[in-house]
């Protein structure tokens, strides 16, 4: 992913990434996914 596609992803799911950091249930696998797409985007920005 480059990092115009990083933050398209940010900008098309922060209203999910808000939702999980108020708690609101997920299932676990997309628990998972999230996080690992965040890690991913965070990687890329530094």
């Amino acid at each position: 992913m480059k990092k115009k596609t990083a933050r398209r992803f940010l900008r098309k799911n922060e209203t999910t990434i808000v939702r999980l950091r108020m708690g609101i249930s997920q299932p676990p696998s997309f628990h998972k996914y999230v996080k690992k797409a965040i890690a991913t985007l965070v990687k890329e920005d530094a």
